[in-house]
Order: C-alpha cells, then sequence, then structure tokens
C-alpha cells in the first residue's frame, strides 16, 4: 500500500507545482491593452506606436495592440462601445462618456496669427473677418473655436472661419484669403514654425500673434482647456516670433481609459507610462510626451 500511496502524494506535489508554476508565470504575463488611436499617419499614432515598442524593449507589465482609428471622435465610439481598453483622445472631444484620464501625452495651445495691417487686436475682435484654422487632423477644430468664441459673446453666426490643412495656409494667406489664421498647435512643433516662416519669409508678410483673452477664466468654465504661456520667439525668427509671452489656453491629447478598468491597473500603467519619458523622449522628434493628468 506504501507504494500506491506515495505515488499518489508525489502526483499531488506535482500537480500542485505546476499549478503553482502556472499562477506564477499567469502573473507575470503581460496584459495585453488594446488602444485606439488616429489617423493612421498621424503625429498621434506615431507617438503611441513608440509607447508599444519601448513597452515591449524595457519589459514593462504593459503590452499595446493598436487599433486604427479615423480620429479622436471615432477612438472615443471604440472606448464607449468597449471594443477598446484605452483610447487617446483630445481634451476638447465632448463625445466620450466613459473616459478617464491615464497620462497627458501633449498640449496645443491656441494662437492667433493676423495680418499687421487687419488691425486685429484679439480673438474678441475677429466677427466678420475672414479667418482659416490650420488642421492637420481629421477631427474639426470648428466646435472648439466656437465655444471659445461664445464665451466672448460673438455670435457663430457673426463668424467666416475655414479649415485648412496647414501646409495649405501660406499660400491662401499670401493671395489675401484670409485675415487671420488660428493655429492649434505645440508651440514646440516644428509645423507651427514652418507655417509661420512660410509666412514671414517666403510671403514677406508682416504678423502679430495673440492668445486668448481671459484665458484663466475660459479654463475654468471650459474644463477641457488648460491656461499655457507662449514663451517670446518660441517661432523663431529675427524679429522673435512672438515678440513677448504670450497667455492663451490649450487643448491635450491624452491616453484614456474606460471607467470599467480597475484602479490598481490604471495606477500601474500611469506608472509604467512615466517610467518611460525619458527613453521617450530621446526616441521620437514630436512634441509628444508623458506627464500626469492635472487632477492626478
Amino acid at each position: 500500500m506504501k507504494g500506491p500511496l506515495a505515488m499518489r502524494r508525489v502526483a499531488l506535489m506535482f500537480g500542485a507545482l505546476c499549478a503553482i508554476l502556472a499562477i506564477w508565470f499567469l502573473a507575470l504575463r503581460p496584459a495585453v491593452l488594446t488602444i485606439a488611436v488616429g489617423p493612421s499617419n498621424s503625429t498621434q499614432a506615431a507617438f503611441v506606436a513608440t509607447v508599444a515598442k519601448l513597452l515591449r524593449e524595457t519589459r514593462q507589465p504593459f503590452r499595446f495592440r493598436i487599433l486604427t482609428a479615423e480620429g479622436t471622435e471615432d477612438s472615443s465610439k471604440l472606448l464607449d462601445a468597449r471594443r477598446v481598453d484605452l483610447a487617446l483622445l483630445r481634451s476638447d472631444d465632448l463625445t466620450s462618456k466613459d473616459a478617464r484620464s491615464i497620462v497627458i501625452a501633449h498640449r496645443r495651445s491656441i494662437i492667433l496669427v493676423t495680418r499687421k495691417e487687419a488691425k486685429i487686436g484679439s480673438l474678441r475682435e475677429i466677427a466678420g473677418k475672414r479667418i482659416a484654422i490650420a488642421n492637420g487632423d481629421a477631427d474639426s477644430l470648428l466646435p472648439l473655436i466656437e465655444r471659445i468664441m461664445g464665451h466672448y459673446d460673438v455670435a457663430t453666426d457673426d463668424l467666416e472661419i475655414e479649415e485648412l490643412p496647414h501646409a495649405a495656409i501660406p499660400a491662401a494667406f499670401a493671395a489675401g484669403r484670409f485675415d487671420a489664421v488660428i493655429l492649434v498647435a505645440n508651440p514646440g512643433a516644428k509645423i507651427a514654425r514652418q507655417l509661420l516662416a512660410d509666412i514671414t519669409g517666403k510671403h514677406e508678410i508682416e504678423i502679430e500673434i495673440t492668445g486668448a483673452p481671459a484665458h484663466e477664466a475660459l479654463a475654468v468654465r471650459f474644463q477641457e482647456l488648460h491656461t499655457q504661456e507662449v514663451k517670446e520667439g518660441v517661432f523663431g525668427g529675427n524679429p522673435a516670433r512672438p515678440h513677448e509671452d504670450l497667455d492663451t489656453v490649450a487643448i491635450s491629447y491624452e491616453i484614456v481609459a474606460g471607467s470599467r478598468m480597475p484602479e490598481q491597473t490604471a495606477t500601474e500603467l500611469t506608472k509604467a507610462l512615466m517610467e518611460m519619458r525619458t527613453r521617450l523622449r530621446s526616441a521620437q522628434s514630436n512634441t509628444f510626451a508623458i506627464e500626469t493628468p492635472l487632477m492626478w
């Protein structure tokens, strides 16, 4: 009897060991999270691809499976439909009902560039003027600008605004189609510097650069906006563009999770992403980065 009993004990011990090893393996295996981002050729898509690569290289406890969306609104719908765990969304995208911020990835300031002869002092004075919005994304910036103009009691019907790709702005400006252009851009981004350099250098147009009046009040009223300071000379040039520091507001791009994500998972993911900040800065040339949400 001792032989069979001993064999059963060995079998039980072996089974227990296998179970422990299986649990250990599952505990160590990285969690795979699906993230929506788009469009496919955008800087935000390139940023998420870089983050996914660094998560693998640094052996963080998470992996990203990327689902390409048409833009931030499409990504928001995918998150609300629970087809993805995460999404990279714009803070002014108010369509999502199920988003909690994990990290801020990018900020874009609201900047008004006017022809000097147009004598437009600020955003408050663009009613009845021909205005372009420089937009390189699939999602419209017009609802954002209309909300801001509503704060200044400027009716939508009084606005003459057209969205154009960044590359089309300098020639349209030179042809006299617009009195001013609204940039929604990171001040450190190459595309913003190049656009202003083309307007002032290539086309020799004198310009004025201003921010958003009552920027602190705007950030209080619209929680999707943040106050932002645009530093003197950040756009280069001689004389410096702008010639003084500007106060304005900005929107942000944020990696967000659905409300069903456990608090511990969200905290650990934030920690993993924050640990990669230095590597991320050296791994890409755009102005996307990682910082904790303002209300963290």
